[in-house]
């Protein structure tokens, strides 16, 4: 009985050992995508498992970019929509009290999505109208940086090439905060 006490201690206490030196971080920011061109916005979040290495889970919604045109007689309109999920790991080159800076890889799963819509421009009615939607897993290649202020959030940027149907290169900014 007492080994079973010792080991269950043991384990407790390393658990609460693990606990204590993570640092976990959430995130805001904007993002740009290249090949859809439009902004989007960021949702993420940063656990450190070791001194240099962290697990970077995050959310992308890029607006809807809408495009319309009259052709005879009827008016086309195509929006096209994305949004990204991401699991990348970061790897700390540099990660001092002023400057954090890494390189990242890791998973993608981007959504896209496609509405066509043609109306009469003369009645209003609508002649077509077409919804489609895909998705694919692809890969993230990158580097960032985190510029610390001494504050409890720290500015960030990062920059990755999402290796799927998309090939894009995404830019994001935002602050880090910790929790």
């Amino acid at each position: 009985m007492k080994t079973y006490s010792h080991i269950l201690l043991f384990i407790v206490a390393s658990l609460m050992s693990n606990i204590s030196v993570a640092q976990v971080k959430i995130y805001p920011g904007i993002s740009f995508g290249s090949e859809i061109e439009t902004v989007g916005l960021t949702l993420g979040g940063e656990y450190f498992v070791s001194e240099k290495v962290s697990i970077t889970p995050d959310f992308i919604y890029y607006f809807p970019k809408k495009e319309s045109q009259v052709f005879s007689g009827s008016k086309i309109e195509v929006t096209g929509k994305l949004w990204e999920l991401n699991g990348n790991v970061h790897y700390y080159f540099s990660n001092n009290a002023n400057l954090g800076f890494y390189g990242l890889g890791g998973l993608n799963y981007s959504h896209m999505g496609v509405k066509y819509k043609q109306t009469d421009t003369d009645t209003g009615q609508t002649e077509a109208e077409y919804n489609l939607g895909d998705g694919e897993a692809g890969l993230n290649l990158g580097i960032g940086a985190n510029f610390s202020l001494g504050k409890n959030f720290s500015p960030f940027l990062e920059m990755k090439y999402v290796i799927a149907s998309t090939d894009q290169l995404v830019l994001t900014s935002g602050l880090k905060f910790d929790l």
